[in-house]
């Protein structure tokens, strides 16, 4: 994984740190009117991987089981003859407008998860190694944001160091940029939960 970690999968996980902290930072001037820096980034730190994990798993949860059902439902209406007319429908395309032999549907089905299986299995190594560079590009996330939360002060200092403008042009360049970020992040909350509404209804 070392040897095939390229310079923009090292940025992303730090640009996302960035993002959440931006995002989160109301809620981590609470804990840290509480608390000392250190355990007050902590806290944050674990609100931000429990908004990000639970929903994941959650999520992956139901979208095993949702497709172990559908699976299933499929194979019960071919043993039980359900989908004849669909069946009819398909082997209609194919003689009339496609020009070949009726099919059955059953065997195209078997065909197509004979095909998804085979892909599978091409693309297991690709997969693990995707799977393992998101897995350390998270664990980098979260020590970038647990670092980026207790420095954010110093951060945000420095930044107004480097920026090369009068400190009344610095401080709105600074806040038009955390106002594009919290939108940014917001608008598409709100543009996936509007997909994921209408794709929960069809």
């Amino acid at each position: 994984v070392a040897a095939t970690w390229t310079p923009h999968e090292t940025s992303v996980p730090l640009a996302w740190a960035a993002v959440l902290v931006v995002c989160f930072h109301p809620m981590h001037k609470v804990f840290a009117r509480r608390l000392r820096p250190g355990p007050a980034a902590a806290a944050s730190t674990t609100v931000v991987t429990l908004v990000l994990v639970v929903p994941g798993l959650l999520v992956a949860a139901a979208f095993a089981r949702e497709a172990t059902d559908a699976v299933g439902r499929v194979v019960q209406a071919l043993e039980s003859g359900q989908m004849a007319r669909i069946e009819l429908l398909g082997r209609w395309v194919e003689v009339k407008l496609l020009g070949r032999g009726p099919t059955s549907l059953t065997r195209r089905l078997g065909e197509i998860v004979t095909l998804a299986s085979g892909a599978v299995a091409n693309q297991a190594t690709a997969l693990f190694r995707n799977v393992v560079l998101f897995v350390v590009g998270f664990i980098a996330m979260l020590f970038a944001v647990f670092f980026f939360f207790r420095d954010a002060q110093a951060i945000v200092d420095l930044l107004r160091r480097l920026l090369p403008f009068d400190e009344e042009r610095r401080e709105r360049v600074l806040t038009q940029t955390r106002d594009l970020i919290f939108a940014s992040v917001v608008s598409g909350l709100i543009v996936s939960a509007v997909q994921g509404l209408l794709g929960g209804i069809a």
